[in-house]
């Protein structure tokens, strides 16, 4: 489990959100080149950003804990899910905000190149470390849900 533990959300060496504030940079510079500042756009923006700074806040959390030798519970898989889950919705928004230039690399730009990349990987991204659903049957057991006891986590320290 300790193994596991590092993998659902406490790695260090790619916080989580990290991925999703990439994607937040290139979605937003593609919007601005778009010129689609449309009421429903300008809304899905906000709320990728609201939704990539939850995940962030919750990997930053993790890490105070793990670094602070706090005992953990359902933090790890309830971050990963979270970053899972919002990076298919953010690549779902990303469609809604740019059409079709979210699905292709269109000029070979930074931006334009993570956008794509975002879209080809929501889905695979989903199984890495165990699926969503995997994460939460992980989040039930350390809450105790549907036993006796809770289960415990993993030590890493």
């Amino acid at each position: 489990t300790t193994h596991l533990e590092l993998e659902h959300g406490l790695r260090i060496d790619n916080l989580i959100g990290q991925r999703l504030e990439r994607y937040w940079e290139a979605l937003l510079e593609r919007y601005q080149l778009s010129g689609a500042a449309t009421p429903f756009a300008r809304d899905l923006l906000v709320q990728a950003y609201v939704r990539k700074e939850v995940v962030r806040l919750l990997g930053v959390r993790n890490f105070w804990l793990s670094s602070g030798a706090q005992e953990l519970t359902y933090e790890g898989p309830q971050a990963y899910f979270m970053e899972k889950a919002t990076t298919q919705w953010l690549a779902h928004a990303m469609i809604d905000i740019l059409g079709t230039a979210a699905v292709v690399d269109g000029d070979a730009s930074p931006a334009s190149a993570l956008v794509a990349a975002a879209q080809a990987g929501s889905i695979y991204e989903m199984h890495g470390g165990g699926t969503g659903e995997i994460q939460k049957m992980i989040i039930a057991r350390r809450l105790g849900l549907g036993r006796e006891q809770a289960e415990k986590s993993g030590r890493l320290r």
